[in-house]
Formats: C-alpha cells, sequence, structure tokens
C-alpha cells in the first residue's frame, strides 16, 4: 500500500512541477509590450549615452558623437559635390556632351587631352598639399578655401561654352574651364579623404568611422543623381527636342549651379567640426622637396601593390556605370534613373555598414580580394540575361548591378582603411607624412592607365559601328546588347586581375596598430618627453610584437583636459610612473 502511495505521490509532484514549470515559461515569455519596453529602454540607453559623450569620447576612443556627425554630414556636401563632376565629364551620347553638340572623336580627344593634364598636375598638387600647413592642420582648411571656386566653375560651364559657335574654339573653352576644375576638386577631394585617415591614432576607431560615415555621406552621392536628374527632365524636357531634361543645357546652366552650391556649402561642416589627429612631434613641420617625396613614394612597396590593384581594376564597374543605358534604351523610361538608381545606391548599404565585422573576422586583405572575385562571378549571368526575349531582361540586369555594387561596397572601407595603413607605414619607414605625393603619383599611374583604357571602349564602339551622334542607336537591341556583353568581360577579367597584387600585401591590422605604438613613442622623444634609453626599449619591445605598452601616448597627444576620464587619468599616471621606474632601475644597475 505504501509504495502505490509513493508512486501516486511522485506522479502528483511530476505534475505540478510541470505545470508550475509551464506557468513559468509562460510568465518568463516575454510580451509584445514588454518587448517595447525593452527597446525603449535600450534607444534611451543608447540616447544617454550619446548625449554624454558628445563632447566627450567615450573611454579608449578619440572621437565624440558631435564630431563624428560633423565628418559624415559634412560629408554628404563633399561627395554630393563632387559627384556633380561626372555630369559635366563629356560621356558618350549623354549629358553636357549631347548639350554642347560634341562628336565620338572631339569626346575621345577630350579625355586624353585631360588625362595628360591630370599627369601634369599631379606633382603640383602633391607639393601643395605635402607642405601647405596651417593652424587647423594639413586638410581641413582646403574644404572651407575652395568650395567657392569650385562651385564658380559648374557656373561658367554651363553660361560659357555654349556660346561659343565654333566646335574646336569651343571644345578647348570647354576643357580648359573644366580641367581648372578637375585640378580644386583634386585637392578638395584628397583632403577630405585623407582627414579620416588621421582623424583618430587607432585604426579600428578610423575603420568604424569610415563604415557608417560611408553610410551617411553616401546620401549625398545618392541624393544628387536622384534629384538632378528629376528636376531637369521635369523643367527641361521639350517634344521634339533631342537634347532634353539631363541633357538640356540649362540644367547645367541653372539646376546644377543651385545643387552644387548647397552641397559645397555644408561639405564646410567637415572642416569646422573636426580636428586632425597625426601622430607626430608637436615640433615635426612637414617640409617634402620634390624628389626626395618622388623617391620615398617609389620605395614603399604597399604604395605598388594598392595602385596596381586600383589600375587593374578601372573597368572592373564599367558594365554597371552603363545603368543609364539601360533605363533610357532597354526601359525606355527617363524616370527610371531617379529609382533605380536610388535603388541601387542603396545596394552599398550593407556592405558598408558590415566592412568593420567582415574586417574583423576576415582582415582587410582577404575582404578585398574576396570582395573582387564575387564581383567576377556576380557578372558571369550577365552574359546569359542580355538579349533575353520579353521585358524581364533589363530588371534582372538591375538585380546583377545591385549584388555586384554591394560586393564592391565593402572596398569602401577597406581601401581607405589600407591606404592609411600606406601614410602610417611610409611615416615609420621615412619619418615623412607624404599623403599627397602617395595619393597624387597613385592617380598619376590610374591616370596612365586610364588613357590606355580610354581606347577600349570607343574600339568596342567602332567594332559594332556605334556613333554617339546617332542618338537614337542604341535603342536597336542588336546594337546595345553585343555592346553590353563584351562591357560585361571587361568587368569580369578587371576584377579577378584586381585580386592578385592583393595576395602580397603582408602589413596586419596588428603590425600596423604596433607600428602607430612606434611613432608616438618616436613623437614623445622628439619632444623630450621620453628619455632616448626609453624609448628605445618601448621600441624595441613594440618591434618584437609586444602590443599595447605605449597606447596611453594617444591620450597625451590628443585629448585635452576636459576630455579625459578618471580612468583614463589614471592609466596615463601608471604609464608615466612605470617609465620612471624604468629610470630609476637603470640608475640602480649603473
Amino acid at each position: 500500500m505504501s509504495k502505490i502511495d509513493d508512486n501516486n505521490f511522485k506522479d502528483i509532484n511530476v505534475s505540478e512541477n510541470a505545470e508550475i514549470l509551464e506557468n513559468a515559461e509562460i510568465l518568463e515569455k516575454p510580451t509584445l509590450k514588454g518587448k517595447i519596453k525593452a527597446l525603449l529602454g535600450k534607444v534611451k540607453e543608447l540616447f544617454s549615452f550619446v548625449k554624454a559623450h558628445w563632447k566627450k569620447p567615450p573611454h579608449g576612443k578619440y572621437l565624440s558623437f558631435k564630431e563624428i556627425a560633423s565628418y559624415c554630414v559634412g560629408g554628404m556636401g563633399v561627395h554630393g559635390g563632387t559627384v556633380l563632376i561626372t555630369y559635366v565629364t563629356l560621356t558618350y551620347g549623354f549629358y553636357i556632351a549631347v548639350s554642347l553638340g560634341f562628336t565620338n572623336n572631339q569626346i575621345l580627344w577630350a579625355g586624353i587631352i585631360s588625362g595628360l593634364i591630370t599627369i601634369l598636375r599631379s606633382p603640383i598638387i602633391s607639393m601643395i598639399v605635402d607642405n601647405v600647413q596651417t593652424k587647423m592642420g594639413k586638410f581641413r582648411h582646403w574644404l572651407i578655401w575652395l568650395a567657392i571656386p569650385i562651385v564658380v566653375c559648374f557656373v561658367l560651364l554651363g553660361w560659357v561654352p555654349i556660346y561659343i559657335n565654333a566646335m574646336i574654339p569651343r571644345l578647348v573653352v570647354f576643357l580648359i574651364i573644366f580641367n581648372v576644375l578637375q585640378f580644386l576638386q583634386g585637392i578638395y577631394t584628397l583632403s577630405y579623404t585623407t582627414m579620416v585617415q588621421v582623424i583618430s591614432p587607432l585604426e579600428e576607431e578610423r575603420t568604424q568611422l569610415m563604415s557608417v560615415g560611408a553610410f551617411i555621406y553616401s546620401l549625398g552621392p545618392s541624393i544628387t543623381t536622384m534629384l538632378f536628374p528629376l528636376v531637369a527632365n521635369l523643367a527641361f524636357s521639350y517634344d521634339g527636342n533631342s537634347a532634353n531634361g539631363i541633357n538640356h543645357i540649362n540644367s547645367y546652366k541653372y539646376i546644377l549651379p543651385v545643387i552644387a552650391l548647397a552641397f559645397f556649402a555644408l561639405g564646410i561642416l567637415a572642416a569646422t567640426g573636426t580636428k586632425e589627429r597625426m601622430v607626430v612631434s608637436v615640433k615635426t613641420k612637414n617640409r617634402v622637396k620634390f624628389l626626395e617625396g618622388v623617391k620615398s613614394t617609389f620605395s614603399n612597396k604597399f604604395f605598388w601593390l594598392l595602385n596596381l590593384s586600383s589600375s587593374l581594376a578601372v573597368m572592373k564597374m564599367i558594365v554597371t556605370a552603363k545603368q543609364v543605358w539601360v533605363y533610357t534604351y532597354m526601359m525606355n523610361n527617363a524616370f527610371a534613373q531617379t529609382i533605380f538608381t536610388a535603388i541601387l545606391g542603396f545596394s552599398n548599404v550593407p556592405g558598408m555598414l558590415l566592412a568593420p565585422l567582415l574586417i574583423k573576422k576576415l582582415g582587410k586583405k582577404r575582404l578585398v580580394i574576396l570582395s573582387n572575385l564575387l564581383i567576377a562571378v556576380f557578372s558571369i549571368p550577365l552574359f546569359f540575361i542580355v538579349g533575353m526575349p520579353g521585358g524581364a531582361a533589363p530588371y534582372l540586369i538591375i538585380v546583377v548591378f545591385f549584388f555586384m555594387t554591394a560586393v564592391n561596397a565593402v572596398q569602401v572601407v577597406t581601401l581607405p582603411a589600407m591606404t592609411a595603413q600606406m601614410y602610417d607605414y611610409q611615416q615609420y619607414k621615412t619619418g615623412e607624412r607624404l599623403e599627397g605625393f602617395l595619393s597624387q603619383f597613385g592617380a598619376i599611374i590610374t591616370s596612365a592607365v586610364g588613357l590606355g583604357a580610354a581606347f577600349i571602349e570607343p574600339s568596342i564602339f567602332k567594332v559594332f559601328n556605334y556613333n554617339a551622334e546617332d542618338r537614337d542607336a542604341l535603342y536597336n537591341p542588336d546594337l546595345l546588347n553585343p555592346i553590353l556583353k563584351s562591357l560585361t568581360g571587361l568587368s569580369l577579367a578587371s576584377a579577378v586581375a584586381a585580386a592578385i597584387p592583393i595576395f602580397f600585401w603582408d602589413l596586419t591590422e596588428k603590425r600596423h596598430s604596433d607600428i602607430m605604438e612606434i611613432l608616438a613613442v618616436r613623437a614623445k622623444r622628439e619632444e623630450g618627453k621620453i628619455a632616448d634609453d626609453v624609448a628605445a626599449d618601448l621600441i624595441e619591445r613594440l618591434e618584437n610584437g609586444e602590443s599595447g605598452i605605449a597606447k596611453t601616448l594617444f591620450d597625451e597627444m590628443f585629448l585635452d583636459e576636459s576630455e579625459l576620464t578618471e580612468e583614463r587619468k589614471a592609466e596615463m599616471e601608471s604609464f608615466e610612473e612605470s617609465l620612471g621606474e624604468e629610470k630609476i632601475e637603470e640608475k640602480i644597475e649603473e
């Protein structure tokens, strides 16, 4: 009897426990209201964190949220303004080339002449950027000084050449104004893109800023490429006029200058709301002689690897650049450009935002290689899609363009990050910051490659008997489809070739971090803050792979007293004490 009672007792316990557990699960399972409350709590915490660090950087960082916002929002202006040059670059069958009536040969020779001028102007930009410094630093002042001259050039391009009737003088005047614009914009763009590489001494913080910044400032070009065609097509489309909408000269006389003024004015925020934090001694005055700059540049192996890859990549996205052909000649809808440009612009977002995480998982080297190879893989379906019967082909082409653009987007973050490593490595090897020389001699190489590449596209057009003067020619699929397939082949080959040099990149994230600490030790030694023997010991330990031993020097170099938390002050004091102890130990040994 007692045995039966025991079993019953166990059954009751099991039943009760199951019921208790079930009720507990119901209680623990968050309701929709609970989820919303938790989400609002996290939003509130984030808001409080941003508010607390709006002017003071978080622990272990150097950028406040105010500075991040200034860089990113100002970048919308910088990139939104600089992308406007694509509309005044002579392009076969589109934009200002049509409105000014230039022929195929005139467009070709204009491209060659501009390419040669780019090669000649690059050393001048190098000398200016590397030798002109102000209280604002090395880069920020250019974003203020050059904004108005650039806008004036856009105004002149719309108003001056069209009133010159003879075509050769019209082309000459256009090229003079255009190349002045390119010269000014070369300094302007270099200044902004290089700022992110000196805005923080921490590579991880720079990479995160590049990721978030690229997402935010890419809105600038997205707005421009949607707004300008939309307004131009609405304002200046006339029946029976072949130079309509975005191809009409009035678009360049009225609309483009207004957009340029708005964006370049916004770009000034990137200069006034940020700081430059180069790991150099306060005593350092960068003065670089031309031949010394050239010699130092050419001895940097990472300069050659990056620029060889960039040169081979010059045509990897050439087929996606013909998206305007898909909108106009396949979809036969001028307003499709506004819609699908926005969609393709969004395709950059996942890659840019995920780049820091992917860099942590794969490293920059492997990520760039993978990105280029995926571009090649995604281009393969275009060979089969182009020329498909029915109306689905242009939409499938846009889908392929979406994926090609998406995988390429990680390089918006990785390549500038690798360029920053190249600049820091240059300083480590030679003691000089050579952003101007390294970037502009890179521009010379890519321009020289571009000169050769400039003949490839017209040669393809010639094979298929395409004449840009015939504005209706590309409506014929028997002409358009073979050209698109040929450009797809170029994209595929270029993407694969661009991956090859990166296999030889051996500057790891850890090695770069150690180099930055070595630069900080050198700077403090120059200033007399660290004794020569102590500095030599720290550098030796860093060269041997002992990371993180001198990071607090960055705090001393770049943070004001008001920006230092108690924790950071304690870390600095501890580091200084350790240096003092080393000196005492050395004296005892002596």
